[in-house]
């Protein structure tokens, strides 16, 4: 079998697909995936090798040092993105403008993970009869597939809810 080319940084082509790709979307086991063309393979071995492939010592170093950068250029980001937003409250205090002081104040909070806004839910509401219903129309089917008789010859006890 022949020898895989390796570049300057020690990582064959395979290897810096990984790292790029785990990069981007911090789950190894699609970063292997995606490098090593492993549709084909089980998902316990998947997992196996992309464990393998984060502590490999020629990726687990790139990675370290990639992940440091990254992290500096999102300090650095949200540093300045709370500067901003403290002018901001500053310059609509000393205007006496609440309203944008409030603004600048809630963009803070959500920017530092203060103020989380309030998911709805949308989970359509149905009444008692509508459940069991349904769960008598599934056990009809399946029951009648089974044994293939006609879903209306055939009548269920369901504890606690009587005779379906």
């Amino acid at each position: 079998m022949p020898r895989r080319a390796k570049g300057e940084d020690g990582l064959t082509e395979q290897q810096r697909q990984f790292r790029d790709t785990y990069l981007q979307t911090r789950n190894a086991r699609q970063a292997d995936k995606h490098a090593y063309s492993a549709q084909c393979m089980l998902d316990a071995s998947i997992r196996k090798e992309a464990y393998k492939l984060l502590n490999n010592p020629n990726i687990a170093p790139t990675l370290a040092a990639k992940q440091e950068t990254a992290q500096l250029k999102h300090d650095i980001t949200i540093a300045l993105l709370t500067e901003m937003l403290q002018d901001a409250f500053n310059m609509a205090k000393t205007q006496k403008q609440s309203q944008a002081m409030t603004s600048a104040a809630m963009a803070l909070g959500k920017l530092h993970g203060l103020i989380v806004d309030k998911r709805k839910d949308v989970t359509p509401r149905r009444s008692i009869a509508e459940i069991d219903a349904r769960i008598r129309a599934i056990v009809d089917a399946s029951r009648s597939e089974r044994d293939g008789l006609d879903p209306d010859d055939r009548r269920v006890t369901i504890p606690g809810y009587g005779t379906a």
